[in-house]
């Protein structure tokens, strides 16, 4: 019986092992961007966007945990901070790990497809050049 049980102990601390995943470490994440359907009959409004700007400010270790940040024994060059999208945290708030995406997307471009494709499925015209435009273009903060 000692056998059997040494044998459990090591399956039991095996299994741990192989099923149990590291937090502090950075991860990448590939949220699939909006698929763009047409709408088949407009509403007769159109929108252009002209830019879609990332205005996040990062702290290093932030008093309250929705503030922006990264780890700081990591990269920090600004294409991380435009692919940063999420970072893991303890049941106590400390930050642990990045969650970026992967390289050649960036938050403003998730964002614009995200816009895009809302705008399409509300039957609002999207236009890509500026040049179509008729009135004058409100700026939103």
């Amino acid at each position: 019986m000692n056998s059997k049980f040494r044998l459990l102990i090591v399956a039991v601390f095996t299994s741990v092992f192989f099923l149990s995943g590291c937090a502090t470490s950075r991860a990448i994440i590939d949220v699939p961007m909006p698929a763009s359907g047409e709408v088949s009959k407009s509403n007769g409004k159109e929108i252009y966007i002209n830019s879609v700007t990332d205005l996040r400010v990062f702290e290093v270790k932030p008093p309250v945990p929705s503030t922006p940040s990264l780890d700081p024994s990591e990269e920090q060059g600004d294409k991380i901070k435009q692919r940063a999208i999420a970072r893991k945290r303890s049941g106590y708030g400390m930050g642990l790990g990045d969650i970026l995406l992967p390289e050649g997307k960036t938050v403003e471009s998730l964002i614009t497809a995200a816009l895009k494709q809302a705008f399409i499925e509300k039957a609002i015209v999207f236009l890509t050049r500026k040049n179509r435009l008729l009135i004058m273009p409100i700026l939103l903060m």
